[in-house]
């Protein structure tokens, strides 16, 4: 299975001002709006999934970060499928929550052993706790 993996970063630093500063790692316009909705900017495609959350939840949690006046690095992956396989959404739910993954193998039926799910080349658990946050 193989994602498409949009790094950008999430500096807020200062005793009294947050710095911010976002670098779009892929060139993608998903991962451009996902900067400019955390920078309060409204994005018509709601359907855009940042790091596993709807954008507007992801833009929340990070104008929170924005304003906050700790010094502080996040990294942030935008997870995209490149199949439509039952394990490719089971590796995105599991990088997104645990909770997602549970929700998920109930819903699908999975019949499976979601233990001996590869992900990019790693255990579902390694890539989880990889891109989990």
């Amino acid at each position: 299975m193989k994602y498409i993996l949009c790094l950008f970063a999430l500096v807020a630093m200062g005793a009294n001002a947050a710095v911010v500063n976002f670098t779009n790692g892929d060139g993608s316009p998903d991962t451009q709006a996902c900067i400019e909705a955390a920078q309060g900017l409204k994005i018509k495609d709601k359907s855009i999934k940042c790091n596993g959350m709807p954008i507007k939840k992801f833009a929340k949690k990070y104008k929170k970060k924005i304003s906050e006046k700790n010094f502080e690095t996040i990294s942030v992956y935008t997870l995209k499928p490149n199949d439509d396989a039952a394990e490719t959404a089971l590796c995105i739910a599991a990088a997104t929550s645990e909770e997602m993954l549970d929700n998920l193998l109930k819903n699908m039926k999975y019949k499976g052993n979601p233990k001996k799910i590869r992900c990019n080349k790693m255990s579902i658990d390694e890539f989880a706790a990889k891109y989990r946050k």
